[in-house]
C-alpha cells in the first residue's frame, strides 16, 4: 500500500503520515465511532481528512512546497488508493473548466465588476449564528465598497451530509439573497463527489474534479478575489496557495484570532510568496475595504498593461443596503436549518417592518 502511494506522491512518507494513513485504513475496515474519534485525534495543520462516504476517507498531506490528496476506497474489504499528487501545479484555462458560470457572468445586463470566492471550514468551530451574523456583516461591507457589483463563487457544499451543519460555503449563498435592493449572482464550481450535496438554486454551475479538493485549480482561475473565513483546512491552504499563486487578492477574516492553521497558512503562503503573502482581520469591516482596494489596484494595473479592460472598483457606496439586525438569531439544532430560517425570517420581519412579508426572503 504504502510503496504504491510513495510511487504516485513521488516522495516518502513521513512516518507521521504513515501511522495516520494506517489509523485511516483501520477505520474503513471497521467504521466505529471510537475509530473515527482516534482519526479525528490524529489530524494536525499538516494532515486532515474528509469523509467522502462510509467506504471512502480523503486524506490530505501538506509538505514544504506540495499539497497532495489521497482517497481511500474500501471496495468489498480491500482498499484501493488514488493520489492526486501536488495539485499546486496544475494549470487550466477559465473558459474551459466553468463555461457556463463565465458565460453567465459575461452576459449580465448589468456588467458586474469582479468574481469573488467564499470559502472556510466545513467542521466550524463558530457556531451557525456567529457565522451568519460574521458573513452579514461582510457582505454589507462589500456591497458598500464595490457597489453591490459582484458575483458569489464556492464550491457548492450545503452541508447537509452532516447533522446540524452549517458551513462557510453555504453562508455567503444564503445571506447574498438577503439585499433585495442588490442584485448578486451565485455560482459554484463543485466536485463530481459534492453533486448531491450542493446548492441548487444557483445561476451557473460547473463540475470540476472528482474529489473535494481537486476544484481548487478551477475556482482560482475563476475567482478576481478570494475571502475566507476560519478556521479551516488544508484544502483551503490550498485555495490560497493558488490563488496568491495568480498574484490575486486574498484575505483570511479571523474572528476569535486563535486558529492555529491560519498562523500556519500565513507562514506558509509568507515563504513562498514573500511578496504577496495573506493578511488575516478580525473585523469584516476591514477586510472587505483591504480586498477592494486591493482588487482596484489590480484592475487599474491590467488596464495600464493593457491586458484587460474591465472597470475600477468604486469605492463610494451604493443606495444604502437592507440592514438586519441579527442580534436576537439563534440557531436551533434540534430543527436544524429549517429552524433557522424560520427563526431568522421572525428576526428580519420584527426588525425590518418595510420588510416584514417573509415571503420575500429567500433562503
Amino acid at each position: 500500500m504504502f510503496q504504491g502511494i510513495e510511487r504516485d506522491l513521488g516522495r516518502v512518507l513521513t512516518p507521521k503520515e504513515k501511522d495516520f494513513i494506517n489509523i485511516a485504513i483501520h477505520y474503513l475496515h471497521y467504521p466505529t465511532e471510537n475509530n473515527f474519534k482516534r482519526l479525528q485525534q490524529h489530524e494536525s495543520v499538516t494532515l486532515k481528512f474528509s469523509k467522502i462516504s462510509d467506504r471512502t476517507l480523503q486524506i490530505t498531506l501538506a509538505g514544504e512546497y506540495q499539497i497532495a490528496q489521497i482517497t481511500l476506497d474500501n471496495q468489498f474489504g480491500i482498499i484501493k488508493s488514488r493520489v492526486m499528487r501536488d495539485l499546486t501545479t496544475q494549470k487550466v484555462d477559465a473558459l474551459t473548466v466553468a463555461p457556463k458560470v463565465m458565460s453567465h457572468f459575461q452576459n449580465l445586463p448589468e456588467q458586474q465588476k469582479a468574481i469573488i470566492f467564499f470559502g472556510g471550514g466545513v467542521r466550524h468551530t463558530l457556531s451557525p449564528t456567529d457565522l451568519i451574523k460574521t458573513t452579514h456583516e461582510l457582505f454589507t461591507a462589500l456591497i458598500e465598497n464595490f457597489s453591490g457589483k459582484f458575483a458569489v463563487l464556492t464550491d457548492g457544499y450545503k452541508g447537509t451530509d452532516i447533522p446540524s451543519a452549517y458551513p462557510s460555503t453555504r453562508a455567503p449563498h444564503d445571506i447574498s439573497q438577503q439585499f433585495e435592493n442588490v442584485r448578486i449572482p451565485r455560482y459554484m464550481i463543485v466536485p463530481e463527489c459534492g453533486q448531491t450535496v450542493c446548492h441548487q438554486s444557483v445561476h451557473a454551475k460547473d463540475c470540476f474534479g472528482i474529489n473535494w479538493g481537486e476544484e481548487a485549480p478551477a475556482l482560482a482561475e475563476v475567482a478576481d478575489a478570494f475571502v475566507y473565513i476560519a478556521p479551516f483546512n488544508l484544502i483551503t491552504e490550498l485555495e490560497i496557495i493558488l490563488a496568491l499563486k495568480q498574484k490575486k487578492p486574498a484575505v483570511i477574516i479571523d474572528v476569535n484570532q486563535t486558529d492555529e492553521m491560519v498562523y500556519h497558512t500565513r507562514a506558509k503562503c509568507g515563504y513562498l510568496y514573500p511578496q504577496g503573502g495573506i493578511i488575516s482581520y478580525q473585523s469584516p469591516e476591514i477586510a472587505a475595504k483591504a480586498l477592494s482596494k486591493r482588487l482596484s489596484q489590480k484592475f487599474s494595473q491590467m488596464r495600464e498593461n493593457k491586458e484587460n479592460i474591465s472597470p475600477e472598483i468604486s469605492i463610494s457606496p451604493p443606495n444604502s443596503p437592507v440592514q438586519y439586525n441579527l442580534s436576537t438569531l439563534q440557531w436551533d439544532a434540534k430543527l436544524g436549518f429549517a429552524g433557522f430560517k424560520n427563526n431568522l425570517s421572525g428576526v428580519l420581519g420584527r426588525d425590518n417592518a418595510i420588510y416584514a412579508q417573509n415571503k420575500n426572503l429567500r433562503i
